[in-house]
């Protein structure tokens, strides 16, 4: 099933979509959903989602850019702050993203 139409943009598919209907056709005795989900697969009728390739687990998209080189590209992390008994630290630590090697850090005390 495809959700390409307004109609069906934002429409249930799969067991769920089976179990409504038969609800709407006005059908007492129904099967489960896990019923409907272990035919559905059997009949390999299931789709995989499609990731998208930079999408992260979490589902939201990161836009990446492509290093050609080492050098090409930099990170900034911000670490702040550490504690020790005595002092406050904060570090600003350069990462390389081609090599993915740390450059350098920068630290004060008593941010």
């Amino acid at each position: 099933m495809t959700r390409d139409r307004p109609s069906t943009k934002y429409s249930f598919c799969g067991a769920i979509a089976i179990h409504q209907e038969l609800d709407t056709l006005g059908y007492q005795e129904k099967p489960g959903l896990s019923t409907i989900n272990q035919v559905l697969k059997e009949m390999t009728l299931l789709l995989k989602k499609s990731r998208h390739k930079n999408e992260t687990t979490s589902g939201k998209y990161y836009p990446t850019i492509k290093t050609k080189h080492p050098g090409h590209v930099h990170q900034l992390d911000l670490v702040t702050p550490r504690y020790t008994r005595i002092r406050i630290y904060c570090f600003v630590n350069r990462i390389d993203v081609y090599t993915n090697r740390k450059l350098g850090t920068i630290y004060r005390q008593g941010c």
